[in-house]
């Protein structure tokens, strides 16, 4: 029971601190709603030469994808690498906690923000444009937590590979803008 209050807690805590990086806030939750906002006011009425359904229609897939690619690619390695240099990780080990809590809780908040962030997308598409996800909707929001657990893995594995937040900060910088 102890370890899944704190594991609650950790959670909580995990979600405040990603809320207090506008950077971050701006670019998984805001940036994805906003270019479905702005994109559909462009396209309105377009359609695709190939198909009858709206250009807009086939572009909502992007930009849920822009939201797990920022999240998985973007904001966890600089995050996990910060916490690294200024020695956060290693006060875990401090605590009577399992590592795997910490992660798990970590991992967690991520996948939180990914289908929030998605979930804007939609509620801002749906209530303005009338996009919403076709199909099932069990297995639309499985492929997107799926999705974004494969490029929390690549986050992951990027911020365990560079040797600082500096080096996370401007490979993440660097491939953005290429």
């Amino acid at each position: 029971m102890l370890q899944l209050r704190a594991f609650l807690r950790l959670v909580k805590v995990q979600v405040l601190l990603y809320m207090r990086d506008p950077l971050a806030v701006f670019f998984s939750l805001l940036l994805a709603p906003a270019l479905m906002l702005m994109m559909g006011f462009i396209l309105w009425d377009a359609t695709a030469p190939w198909h009858t359904d709206r250009l807009l229609d086939f572009q909502v897939p992007a930009y849920a994808a822009l939201v797990i690619g920022v999240v998985g690619l973007a904001t966890a390695p600089i995050e996990l690498s910060t916490r690294r240099a200024t020695a956060v990780l290693r006060c875990f080990w401090a605590t009577p906690l399992h590592p795997l809590v910490y992660i798990a809780s970590d991992v967690l908040a991520y996948l939180g923000m990914v289908a929030l962030g998605v979930f804007l997308l939609f509620l801002v598409g749906g209530a303005v444009h009338g996009v919403w996800p076709e199909g099932c909707l069990p297995v639309f929001a499985g492929g997107v937590l799926l999705s974004a657990g494969a490029f929390l893995a690549l986050g992951y594995l990027l911020a365990s590979l560079v040797p600082s937040a500096r080096v996370a900060t401007d490979w993440v910088t660097y491939s953005l803008s290429r």
